[in-house]
């Protein structure tokens, strides 16, 4: 692991486990005070979210700009890269419907048939009896 990698997953985990911390202080607090139950979880994850969103502020934003820079170099490396993965796989899938579309579109294509219903029978040129 390089030496920007380590520091972003420093702040990852600092950030993390300072969270955690936050919201096992709050949770006992809010213990010692008398909540139980479904009650205390809820006030504490919402009370801890407030906590960290004010105490936290210089630890996300280092985290933040850590998991940015790690995928910017991310995307940086796979620039001149054949794509692979999902984005691969949606592109082939995409190019081969596109293909099969253009094909009935140049053989007269479905009739406006809808899948699952039989063939369209061409008008006859005749009045219906």
């Amino acid at each position: 692991m390089s030496r920007s990698n380590a520091a972003g997953a420093r702040a990852v985990l600092g950030y993390s486990l300072a969270r955690l911390l936050v919201f096992v202080v709050v949770t006992a607090a809010l213990y010692l005070a008398g909540l139980r139950g479904v009650l205390l979880v809820l006030v504490a994850v919402v009370g801890s979210g407030l906590v960290s969103y004010i105490l936290l502020a210089p630890q996300r934003a280092a985290m933040g700009a850590a998991v940015q820079r790690g995928l910017s170099r991310r995307r940086s490396a796979r620039a001149g890269s054949a794509p692979r993965g999902l984005r691969a796989r949606m592109a082939a899938s995409a190019a081969a419907e596109d293909a099969y579309v253009d094909a009935l579109d140049r053989d007269g294509g479905l009739s406006g048939q809808l899948p699952g219903q039989p063939p369209r029978q061409p008008d006859q040129g005749g009045t219906a009896s």
